[in-house]
């Protein structure tokens, strides 16, 4: 790098110790802000439906998809965050996804809109977490239900609680009473949120959670659950997921150049998101993506459940199902990611899964393997391509 600053013909401006041994290429920062001005920028000509970034959908399903957001998206999900989490400028916040993601609003924005300080991840590392925590002293962290799962799977420590982290969101029912009693994080947040649409529905979880609760919708939002003919459901029957914005431009204006799938998703004038779930009490309760969804012996599969009873095995790190074509209807495969040295066959995994599982929900096709195929940055996983690999590779329990 000193040899590459030398032979710029621009200098290069640097913050930190490195600065004083550099030589003259190099300008300190600091030094660039001595007499600088103190006028406030010109105000820009930027109104709430401009379109102001395409941020591509994770692609878990298929394709990403460009959704086309607008400068009051941005700012009405970075304050509703900032309200429902009470930060303020005496927080920090830490977000090691890419800018590029929807939970920049979670973390950057909310932020900006909290007049908070932030800290900026190159990327998220599991086992220097907490290190990270305590050096820059991060309390408020806009994280991904893929990376809770990461933090908990790694050895317990004596100074596990011992952290400046109060505030954490986007984590899952399953894992709320374990990182706060592990490490010490009283204040959790749920949501349901997705690329087109931002956040519809915050909500604080309660201890002893077990249903994946979003939260009621305020009134920047109405959510109903449908069935197949968009008809609206009763309270505690599953369906789809819609949602309608009561405010201009806070949701996305389309699909960049794919009108078809903008028109479809929109169908009856309310945005089908896909999503699964019910309504309990006023609330929100997300069970599955349709895409997703499996169907065998006439029963849907319950995939959080099941992958929950997977992961609980005390060999395994990760786990997956997915649904594989069969004559009648679906075969449930799981794919598994064994710890670290450790063994285990597909019989002795099937036993466990008769043990802890419905007869309807016990995989029929068991594969391990090294890694569960992941979006890049986010980490979400890509069930789709589990799907994609088949059963050629897999154990077979009915031919065993």
């Amino acid at each position: 790098m000193r040899r590459d600053v030398e032979a710029a013909d621009r200098k290069i401006v640097y913050a930190g110790d490195w600065v004083k041994a550099a030589g003259a290429p190099v300008l300190d920062f600091s030094s660039l802000m001595e007499g600088a001005s103190t006028e406030s920028p010109p105000p820009a000509d930027l109104k709430g439906r401009d379109i102001v970034s395409f941020i591509f959908t994770s692609g878990t399903t298929g394709l990403p998809k460009a959704a086309m957001l607008p400068h009051a998206y941005y700012i009405h999900h970075a304050e509703k965050w900032a309200t429902t989490m009470q930060t303020s400028r005496e927080d920090r916040f830490f977000c090691p996804l890419p800018l590029y993601h929807v939970v920049r609003v979670t973390g950057f924005l909310a932020a900006l809109a909290s007049e908070a300080s932030f800290v900026l991840g190159r990327r998220f590392s599991a086992r220097g977490f907490w290190d990270q925590a305590r050096r820059t002293g991060f309390n408020v962290f806009a994280g991904h239900f893929a990376i809770y799962d990461m933090l908990l799977s790694l050895p317990e420590k004596p100074d596990d609680g011992e952290n400046p982290v109060e505030k954490v969101n986007g984590i899952l029912p399953r894992c709320v009473d374990r990182i706060r009693e592990r490490f010490k994080i009283d204040k959790c947040y749920n949501t349901f949120g997705m690329t087109e649409v931002g956040f519809p529905c915050v909500q604080m979880f309660e201890k002893g959670v077990t249903e994946d609760i979003c939260g009621a919708p305020g009134d920047d939002f109405r959510v109903k659950v449908f069935d197949d003919d968009d008809e609206e459901l009763p309270e505690g029957e599953v369906g789809e997921i819609v949602v309608r914005p009561e405010r201009p431009n806070i949701i996305f204006k389309g699909y960049y150049k794919q009108e078809e799938k903008t028109i479809e998703a929109f169908d009856n004038l309310w945005f089908h998101t896909g999503d699964f779930g019910y309504k309990k009490q006023g609330n929100l309760v997300f069970t599955e993506r349709r895409s997703e969804s499996i169907r065998r012996k006439g029963e849907f599969v319950p995939i959080v459940h099941t992958e929950e009873v997977l992961r609980s095995h005390p060999k395994v790190q990760e786990a997956a199902i997915c649904g594989v074509p069969s004559e009648m209807d679906e075969e449930v495969k799981a794919s598994i990611v064994l710890k670290e040295g450790e063994q285990l066959t597909p019989q002795e995994m099937l036993a466990y899964c008769d043990e802890h599982l419905p007869g309807f929900a016990v995989p029929r096709f068991i594969e391990f393997l090294d890694e569960l195929p992941r979006t890049p940055g986010t980490e979400k996983l890509q069930r789709y391509k589990l799907r994609e690999r088949g059963i050629e590779e897999a154990w077979d329990s009915e031919r065993r």
